[in-house]
Order: structure tokens, then C-alpha cells, then sequence
């Protein structure tokens, strides 16, 4: 069977840290027996961290999510993995603009497979809600922000306070990128859950510009006593609402597994295999036909709400645990009675 791509790239990944550490080990107890220590440590770390950017973007390839951006990020890997170890292993070029030109291209490939990798993780997350379509959305905006400050740094001139700050800011961005799609995985099911998470996410976001404004527009903002107070209470009621919410997403989950199906597990299903016609009662699950043994899987699922709550005869269209709208397709659809089929249904000879 052939293996995934993601599951060889896990394998590598592997392969290469196993190495690295055991290159590492060889350098502090033998490193007279290992030539050129440092430039196959160097080789071997760089095929790791090109192994574990490629992962997000093949990860987004097989599910379909920005193909476009993740067959970028895989060349962009291959070629920056490519152009660093021709500068690890190739001689001193014989001028420096030919060095300087390579090594930013490098550079260029690198900016480029770490935004490539970082918009694929943000395309793989769940976006059920509108809260999450719209984190989404600001986070691709502000890397790609980030991705053409850096890719335009690298071939001007540009002094410490540009670098500095733009390191500041994509530290800051990233920061923001792993504590949004936290928030993104524990959005709450309850109504009050979601409207804190909403506020906690309109904060956190607040935090991120303000430090942003403070990386840039230090000489002429506030004194330094309101920054530490203002950024300790953003700090506080972002740290408070995405502990909360993590905590009322928990409790959602734990409530929507323990809750009862209206079908019991052990409920079996009549019905005919479609190779050799012959009936049979199968339970949900995997199964195989008592005749031809075809594999036939059955798989149940009731209609429920997002907050779990289980929607078979819920009146309304309405949730009535959270009171969100329930989709037309999950709605409770009851069976006329026999006394209204006779009253709808004409009598026997009329036209």
C-alpha cells in the first residue's frame, strides 16, 4: 500500500532529529572521529525543520484547503532546504555580491515556506462559527503583512530599528497566531460561552495591536506607568476569558459525549446486501454480509445541536437548550396523524 506523504515527511522528520541528536552526542564524546561535525549537524537540522514546515502544507493539500498556497509552500521547502545546503557545503563564491545575492534569495525561499506553512495552519482550522471565519481572515491578512515587510527588509538597506521592530512584530503576530487557533479549537456550544469568547477574542486581538503600536510608536506614546497598567489589565482579562472559555468548550464536550442517544447502541437494522440481494439484520458499525461477506458499514447519527443537545422531537425552530436556530434539516418533522391524512385525503370518487 502506498504510504501518504504526510506519514513519509513524519518518518524523515524522525530519521533526521534521531540523527541530529546522535551527531550531537558524537560531537561532545568523539568529535575527533567526525569530520565536518558542524556542517552535517547543520545539514541534518535544516532537513528537519524543512520536514517540519513541508507537514503543514501537505496536511492542508490532502484535505483540500488552499492548494494553491500549500504546492507553494512544499516548492518553497524543497528549494530553501536545496539553497541552504549549497551555502553550508559549496566553496567561498569569488565575489560578495554573488554571496550576498544567494543568500538572500535564500533567505526569500525561507520567508516564503514559513508564510506558506503558517497560512495552511490557519486554513485547517474549524470554522463553524462566524467568529472563527473572521479570525481566519485577520491572521492571513496580517502574515501576509508580515511576510512582504520581511521579503522587502532583506534586499534594502535598512538599519537595526527596521529589523528590529519587524522581529518584534512578526514574534508579537505569532504569539497572537497560536493563541487564536487555541481559541478557535475552544469556541464555546452555549450562547453566553460564544459571546465571551467573541469579547475575549476582540481583546485579545486589542493586546496584540497595542504591543504593535508599543514595538513602533514608542517615542511618542504613553508614559511608561499607564503602559504597564494598561497592558496589565488586557493581559489579565484576555489570560481570565480564554481560561473560562476553554473551560465552558470542555464542559460542552464532556456534556454532548455523556448525553444519551434516543437509539440504542445494540439496535439493528433490516436491510438487503446490494452484491447478492440476500436479507439480513446488521447492528451499526462495521459489519459483513452472512452470505458474501461484503463489508457494509452502518453508521447512526442523530441531529443535535451545537451544544449537544439532542434535537429529535425538539418542538420549534429553535434550540431549546442555547436557543440558536436549528438548521432545516435538523428539524423535528412529525408524521401527520391518520386523522388529518383522512381529512386532506378526497373521498373515493370525487374529482
Amino acid at each position: 500500500m502506498k504510504r501518504p506523504l504526510h506519514s513519509t515527511l513524519l518518518w524523515s522528520l524522525v530519521a533526521s532529529i534521531a540523527l541530529v541528536a546522535a551527531l550531537g552526542l558524537g560531537a561532545v564524546l568523539v568529535p575527533e572521529f567526525i569530520p565536518q561535525t558542524g556542517k552535517i549537524l547543520g545539514s541534518a537540522s535544516l532537513y528537519a525543520a524543512a520536514s517540519l514546515l513541508a507537514l503543514g502544507c501537505v496536511a492542508a493539500h490532502e484535505r483540500d484547503r488552499g492548494r494553491p498556497v500549500a504546492i507553494t509552500g512544499l516548492l518553497a521547502c524543497l528549494a530553501g532546504l536545496v539553497m541552504w545546503l549549497l551555502i553550508i557545503w559549496s566553496p567561498e563564491p569569488a565575489t560578495d555580491w554573488i554571496a550576498s545575492l544567494v543568500v538572500r534569495i535564500t533567505i526569500e525561499l525561507t520567508i516564503l515556506a514559513v508564510w506558506s506553512t503558517s497560512i495552511c495552519t490557519i486554513l485547517l482550522q474549524r470554522t463553524e462559527h462566524a467568529l472563527s471565519r473572521r479570525m481566519q481572515r485577520l491572521a492571513v491578512t496580517l502574515f501576509t503583512l508580515v511576510a512582504i515587510y520581511f521579503a522587502v527588509i532583506v534586499w534594502i538597506e535598512a538599519d537595526d530599528w527596521w529589523f528590529l521592530r519587524g522581529v518584534g512584530s512578526g514574534f508579537t503576530l505569532i504569539g497572537w497566531l497560536v493563541w487564536s487557533v487555541l481559541m478557535l479549537r475552544f469556541i464555546p456550544a452555549r450562547r453566553a460561552g460564544y459571546r465571551l469568547c467573541q469579547i475575549t477574542c476582540a481583546i485579545g486581538t486589542g493586546l496584540a495591536a497595542y504591543l504593535l503600536a508599543i514595538i513602533w510608536f514608542d517615542d511618542y506614546f504613553l508614559p511608561d506607568v499607564v503602559h504597564e497598567r494598561l497592558l496589565s489589565v488586557l493581559i489579565i482579562l484576555t489570560a481570565t476569558g480564554t481560561l473560562i472559555s476553554a473551560c465552558l468548550a470542555l464542559i460542552d464536550r464532556y456534556q454532548k459525549r455523556t448525553q444519551v442517544d434516543s437509539i440504542s447502541g445494540g439496535a439493528r437494522i433490516h436491510l438487503i446486501c446490494p452484491r447478492c440481494e440476500t436479507a439480513q439484520d446488521m447492528k451499526a458499525g462495521r459489519n459483513r454480509c452472512a452470505k458474501c461477506q461484503l463489508r457494509i458499514g452502518i453508521d447512526l447519527e442523530e441531529p443535535r445541536c451545537e451544544c449537544g443537545y439532542l434535537l429529535y422531537r425538539a418542538p420549534g425552530e429553535t434550540c431549546p437548550e442555547c436557543g440558536r436556530t436549528i438548521p432545516p434539516q435538523d428539524r423535528w418533522r412529525a408524521a401527520p396523524s391518520e386523522t388529518d391524512q383522512a381529512e386532506e385525503s378526497p373521498p373515493t370518487g370525487a374529482t
